[in-house]
């Protein structure tokens, strides 16, 4: 069967023989894997439709589980990303995590808007991309419906005197239920009232979204443990310099 959809290439994977196995994030049936022989020549103009940052139409065929690429139309590639090393590895960055934090075809048509906007943001920004990174995570954990818990303490219920968060519990606790635990992050409130703000702003207003240096890192450093506790992925953001 023959189907047709959308995509960004989110993982280009060589194997033994002369096919390559990319890592498609579609719009009409989420992330699939699909192999490839088509355009294993790099001097082809069409080996960038299984580049990674590559947006385009392509034409599949589908046996059972299994796809394979039959051929496809860009519209749009994100290759000036790699112009700047830094930019390059933030956007790095978020297709590893949407990679490994979607579902195999589980259709997801917001978040696929969500890393097309990312995507054209970054490219067009000319500095402090980690503020971005902060960005995408937080509205792609809210997306697939990971976001932690901000309005309220998760033990008490009380909406006021937030100044930690707790990894374990799922977001933000009172300083009458903090504990000693090493996944306990104490919180200046500017940094809840940021990530508040993240989440219910669309990502097309957040173009000139400006974080300071030490407020990216506190956050980093929480996402980082939030994600690998409660979706066992490691992502290594504190290890992005800043």
């Amino acid at each position: 069967m023959n189907v047709e959809t959308d995509a960004i290439v989110l993982k280009s994977i060589n194997t033994a023989s002369t096919r390559k196995i990319i890592v498609l994030f579609t719009k009409k049936f989420g992330k699939i894997s699909a192999g490839t022989s088509l355009y294993k020549d790099s001097k082809n103009k069409n080996s960038l439709l299984i580049k990674p940052f590559t947006y385009g139409n392509y034409n599949l065929y589908k046996k059972n589980d299994f796809y394979s690429i039959n051929k496809g139309e860009i519209k749009s590639n994100f290759f000036s990303i790699g112009e700047d090393i830094d930019k390059y590895l933030i956007a790095c960055k978020v297709l590893e995590i949407t990679e490994k934090i979607l579902v195999d075809e589980d259709a997801q048509p917001k978040v696929f808007n969500l890393l097309y906007d990312f995507l054209t943001i970054i490219s067009q920004r000319k500095k402090r991309f980690e503020a971005l990174l902060i960005v995408y995570i937080i509205k792609l954990l809210s997306e697939l419906g990971y976001a932690p818990q901000l309005d309220n303490c998760v033990e008490c219920g009380r909406d006021d005197n937030h100044t930690y968060f707790d990894i374990k519990a799922g977001g933000i606790v009172c300083a009458d239920c903090n504990s000693v635990d090493s996944l306990i992050f104490k919180l200046e409130k500017s940094i809840i009232d940021i990530l508040k703000f993240l989440i219910n702003t669309p990502i097309q207003r957040l173009v000139k979204i400006d974080i300071s240096d030490e407020i990216v890192k506190n956050i980093m450093e929480i996402l980082e443990a939030y994600i690998l506790y409660h979706l066992d992925i490691k992502l290594k953001l504190t290890e992005i310099s800043i």
